[in-house]
This record gives structure tokens, C-alpha cells and sequence, in this order.
């Protein structure tokens, strides 16, 4: 449980990236400016086109969020991969210390691929008890590598105000929601085309507080 971050102050990205001791290239200085390009958009599963939707508010450092995951990859995902959307919007809890940069970092990958977005945030989940605030970093900075991607462009998520517009969105529509917990699942009927620039139309959506609650809400949608 917890309140939602809003845009972490600049002093705190600073001191992460001076515990590092990593050349952080865009956070010298003063913050990112306010971006007026469109927020980057996180990556889907599933049939974008299904008849049911399921949109995820998550924390990467949140337990409960870690053990949805492991049954979603485990079954839920691939058991619905055509019939269901399943939609991903980051919502970084006050309460958790590294929640907002891993948030940040993951929509950095996703402007790199699908695949490196989820591998980031399935190894987030499943590393809880080893990541902190100080050592985050330069586990983004090893997967990116593995991925060819350079470390001064992971650093460099912090200095990129598209990052921090699409954390700061998916917060909006989570307050707009009065979403106070994650995970938060709110399954609904899906339309052609809806809400593909992430924005969150919530007409008709519920939530789903367990696996078979999910379950019997796709089935329901499903024959409707």
C-alpha cells in the first residue's frame, strides 16, 4: 500500500548516479525540461484487436506485483494470448525506494524493443531481494550492454523527459482511477483502436482481485 511518486526531485537522481560512480551523461546539471513529444507507450501482450482487455497498474518493487507476474508468465499470458489485451502502466509506490527509476528504466527499454521492456521488468520482479537503489542502475547498465546497447544510453533515461512524461501519465490516470494499491488488473471490453496512444478509457472496466476473479471476468466478457 502507498501513494503514487510524482517526478522525483533532481537532487535524488544525482545522489544515485554519485553512489554509482557511473558517468551519468544527461543528469549533470539540472533535470530533464517538460517534453512536448508524445509519451512513450509501453509495450502490449496478446491480441491487440481481442474482444477483452486487462490493463495492469504495477510497481516493480512490489511483492505482490512480483507474484501476479510469475502467474501470468506462467499460464495466464500464453493461455490468453489470443483472446485477451493485456495492457502495462507503471505506478511506482512512495513506500519503495527504487520503484520510480526502475519504472523509468523500463520505458527506456521499451523504446528499444518489446522483448528487452519485459525482460527488464520479469528480472525486477524476480530480483527484489538483490536490487536497491544503489546497485539499480548498474543492473540496467549490464542488460543493456548484454543487448548492445551502450551504458552512457541507459544512463542517460534520466536526462530524457519522454521517459518521465510516460511514468507521470500512466500516474495520472491511476489517480483518475483512485487506484490506491498494485497490482491493480482492471479488465473491460476492448474496441478497435482504443486507447492506443496509452491513454485509459475506463467506461466499463473492473478489477479483478485474483486469478479466478480475472478468469471468470474474461469468460464472461468473452461470450458477451
Amino acid at each position: 500500500m502507498g501513494s503514487p511518486l510524482f517526478r522525483p526531485p533532481v537532487w535524488w537522481v544525482l545522489v544515485i548516479g554519485c553512489i554509482l560512480a557511473l558517468p551519468v551523461a544527461g543528469i549533470a546539471g539540472v533535470g530533464p525540461s517538460p517534453s512536448t513529444a508524445a509519451p512513450i507507450v509501453a509495450p502490449e501482450l496478446g491480441n491487440p484487436h481481442a474482444r477483452v482487455r486487462v490493463v495492469i497498474f504495477e510497481d516493480l518493487e512490489c511483492p505482490d506485483c512480483a507474484h501476479w507476474r510469475k502467474l501470468m508468465n506462467n499460464g495466464i499470458f500464453a493461455e490468453y494470448r489470443h483472446t485477451v489485451r493485456f495492457e502495462f502502466r507503471d505506478y511506482p509506490l512512495s513506500m519503495h525506494p527504487w520503484a520510480y527509476n526502475a519504472a523509468l528504466l523500463a520505458r527506456f527499454f521499451a523504446t528499444k524493443s518489446p522483448k528487452l521492456y519485459f525482460a527488464w521488468q520479469n528480472f525486477c520482479f524476480s530480483h527484489q531481494d538483490q536490487i536497491t537503489a544503489t546497485n539499480l542502475l548498474r543492473y540496467a547498465v549490464a542488460m543493456g550492454q548484454a543487448a548492445g546497447i551502450p551504458s552512457v544510453q541507459v544512463e542517460g533515461a534520466f536526462s530524457d523527459p519522454a521517459l518521465f512524461a510516460a511514468i507521470r501519465r500512466d500516474q495520472l490516470q491511476g489517480e483518475r482511477w483512485g487506484i490506491k494499491h498494485t497490482p491493480t488488473i482492471l479488465v473491460g471490453r476492448n474496441r478497435p483502436g482504443m486507447d492506443r496512444d496509452g491513454s485509459l478509457d475506463v467506461h466499463g472496466l473492473a478489477e479483478a482481485t485474483t486469478p479466478a476473479q480475472l478468469r471468470q471476468m474474461i469468460a464472461d466478457l468473452e461470450q458477451k
